[in-house]
């Protein structure tokens, strides 16, 4: 077995899930999995380095598995609908929005001249 299989038979192995799974399936077992070991959640001390490894395992299985290039894009979406300009927590610009990101630098222009 070479090393990038290794990985991916460890992470589903951490995942508790099988050589068959879903992609949904993967994500739902990832969802509880993170809601018991969430460090805002369980207090226990591994609890951070559970979750740093179930994010690792998902993020791992997804992509070389699913060929999900950013399994993380539905939280995004999310957090951009939840707080998309909010000055503290949003992000004040998307990352594709290129027309506001061309009138802040047209801006910056003005004011450096």
């Amino acid at each position: 077995m070479d090393k990038q299989n290794n990985l991916i038979w460890e992470a589903r192995k951490l995942l508790g899930i099988s050589k068959s799974a879903t992609s949904d399936e993967v994500k739902r077992r990832y969802r509880e999995l993170a809601r018991k070991w969430h460090p805002d959640l369980n207090k226990n001390k591994k609890a951070h380095k559970m979750m740093q490894k179930l994010n690792e395992a998902y993020e791992l299985v997804m992509r070389n598995v699913f060929d999900i290039m950013d399994p993380w894009e539905d939280y995004n979406k999310w957090w951009w609908k939840q707080y998309g300009s909010d000055p503290i927590w949003g992000n004040n610009v998307r990352e594709n929005d290129d027309n506001l990101l061309l009138a802040r630098s047209k801006n910056k222009k003005r004011r450096n001249n």
